[in-house]
């Protein structure tokens, strides 16, 4: 049976933004192995970000630094320019959205319920077929949300 990587809700062959972040200086856990649509993938931390934060891989180097770890159940999404990932632990769901003039510096430790992957029977027509193709959907349990919408600097730690 071949083997998929996830990373979040498009399916790379190597969880391509898994790598950068890892390459980055993250530490992110193993993936667990799930059964989807009779497939055996590779279910990995979802993460995902807008390229104004990072588009090549030096943007999002530049953008991490200190001792980082994400579990492999958790989900972040950064939709900002000008976040900086700093010593963050994060088990569970993180997303942070800020307006291009501000600065934001995450770190500390994110503990929350996170977001649950259901797996969806491709059978089952009461579902969207895109949902269905895809084997899985989220239910966002918990997560925490930052929002920056002023042009200014903001740190957020323990």
């Amino acid at each position: 049976m071949p083997m998929l990587k996830l990373c979040f809700l498009v399916v790379f062959t190597e969880g391509t933004k898994c790598r950068f972040i890892v390459q980055a200086g993250v530490r992110v856990e193993e993936p667990v192995k799930q059964v989807l649509n009779s497939q055996e993938v590779e279910v990995w931390s979802l993460i995902t970000w807008k390229l104004k934060w990072g588009m090549i891989f030096s943007d999002i180097k530049m953008k991490v630094s200190g001792n980082c770890e994400v579990s492999e159940r958790s989900m972040m999404a950064i939709m900002g320019r000008n976040v900086f990932i700093e010593g963050l632990t994060l088990d569970g769901a993180l997303i942070i959205d800020s307006v291009d003039d501000a600065e934001v510096k995450m770190g500390g430790l994110i503990k929350n319920s996170g977001w649950a992957m259901e797996t969806v029977d491709y059978k089952d027509t009461s579902v969207p077929e895109e949902i269905r193709i895809i084997g899985f959907r989220f239910n966002k349990v918990e997560q925490l949300e930052k929002k920056f919408t002023q042009p200014r600097r903001f740190s957020m730690e323990d």
